[in-house]
């Protein structure tokens, strides 16, 4: 993995969301496009990599639109991505484990962070994603959590930050 041409997604899990995470939201809908709209933009300015954390919510979310942008675009067929999985069984609430599953079958790389679940893993396993990359795609609209945890470790880092919940209608 190159960190120069790698970039992570981060966001909020379902319940954290300011809307629901299905296509019965306009502004879900919102969502998808800027998420598209934000793979493109990373793609078209030479990442090549992305990486999902593999949480149920905008992680899960951004790994489905990853794979639909480079299945119907040949200028994207070349992106890879990898499902960072913070520890061995690792699961999400059942309503997302289709869509896990599908994304860890389909993942060209996947790395396992630890052996079994222990505190602060998936804190570390955000300090993995910052550490490979130079780009992050988050969903942060100022609550706190991983996910504010997450975009305070990328600017101190000084990664590029692209931060979607500014683009929502």
């Amino acid at each position: 993995m190159n960190k120069s041409t790698t970039a992570c997604f981060s966001g909020y899990r379902p319940e954290k969301f300011p809307f629901p995470l299905n296509m019965d939201s306009p502004k879900f809908e919102t969502l998808q496009d800027n998420i598209e709209t934000a793979i493109k933009n990373a793609a078209q300015n030479g990442y090549t990599t992305f990486l999902c954390g593999m949480a149920a919510g905008f992680n899960l979310v951004c790994a489905d639109i990853f794979y639909d942008v480079r299945e119907s675009e040949v200028e994207f067929e070349h992106l890879k991505l990898a499902a960072i999985i913070p520890f061995q069984g690792h699961k999400v609430p059942e309503d997302w484990r289709t869509l896990y599953t599908r994304t860890v079958s389909r993942a060209d790389h996947v790395e396992i962070l630890f052996p079994a679940y222990q505190s602060g893993c998936y804190l570390r396993r955000n300090d993995w994603m910052i550490e490979h990359s130079s780009r992050l795609i988050c969903y942060w609209d100022g609550q706190e959590g991983g996910t504010a945890y997450t975009v305070r470790m990328a600017e101190k880092a000084g990664i590029m930050i692209n931060n979607i919940s500014k683009s929502q209608v």
